[in-house]
């Protein structure tokens, strides 16, 4: 799906990592394969909400995304939080100029990320993938379909030749919510138009009451993964 970038969806993605404490298991994952003190570009950032979990470890990040609404995001967190050391940047990942000791692109762009982003990598390219190319909230028959799924980007990356290592994750990241109307909102965003009479048998049978004053509901989602990393060495004559 295409996010739209508003000040409910960044309000729904900090909530979520904050309820879930899911940016910072990810970061931990991520830091075995940055090493400390190096630069990263993080290619379609969205709210740079994992940038922000690593900007501590990294000399410097540059967090690119061709949505407005998000680099806004970044920008005005990095702030909030006092932390310098990021670069947001409002433009298509395709025309993606400089180097960087590791390129990273989460989420979005599968395979493609070898010839878009890989030149611009001096050490490494991280891909991370989804495990299934179907999304994780809604009826099934009215999930949305993903554009990219982990064994499809297997097979592309074996298909080029490329050398890879490749990690298998579940974390969870599900959506703490502050009414029945949100959790509404929320799942009518994520998912295929539907029937109200589907979205409320979907609810009734999913969304969870919480003991929280702030988050009353919460909508349980186990991300599951794969996180593709592709070194420079061994790799030098794949890609222009």
């Amino acid at each position: 799906m295409g996010i739209v970038w508003n000040r409910q969806t960044v309000d729904w993605f900090r909530h979520a990592s904050e309820y879930t404490g899911y940016n910072r298991a990810l970061g931990e994952i991520l830091r075995a394969h940055i090493p400390a003190g190096t630069t990263l570009c993080d290619v379609g950032c969205g709210a740079g909400l994992i940038d922000l979990e690593l900007a501590s470890h990294c000399e410097c990040i540059t967090c690119v995304d061709i949505a407005p609404g998000a680099v806004a995001a970044v920008q005005e967190e990095a702030v909030a939080r006092g932390i310098s050391n990021l670069t947001p940047l409002c433009q298509d990942g395709a025309a993606l100029e400089g180097e960087w000791d590791t390129v990273m692109a989460l989420f979005h762009g599968g395979s493609c990320g070898m010839q878009r982003y890989f030149p611009h990598a001096r050490q490494r390219l991280i891909l991370g993938v989804y495990q299934h190319p179907r999304g994780s909230f809604g009826p099934a028959h009215r999930k949305r379909v993903k554009h990219h799924g982990a064994a499809q980007v297997r097979a592309s990356l074996d298909e080029m030749g490329v050398v890879y290592t490749v990690e298998h994750h579940a974390l969870e990241y599900g959506q703490p919510l502050r009414s029945w109307e949100e959790a509404q909102t929320f799942v009518q965003a994520y998912c295929q138009p539907m029937e109200a009479w589907e979205l409320e048998e979907y609810l009734h049978t999913h969304l969870c009451p919480t003991d929280r004053a702030d988050f009353p509901y919460y909508l349980p989602k186990t991300k599951e993964f794969s996180l593709f990393v592709v070194p420079r060495v061994g790799n030098e004559g794949v890609c222009p």
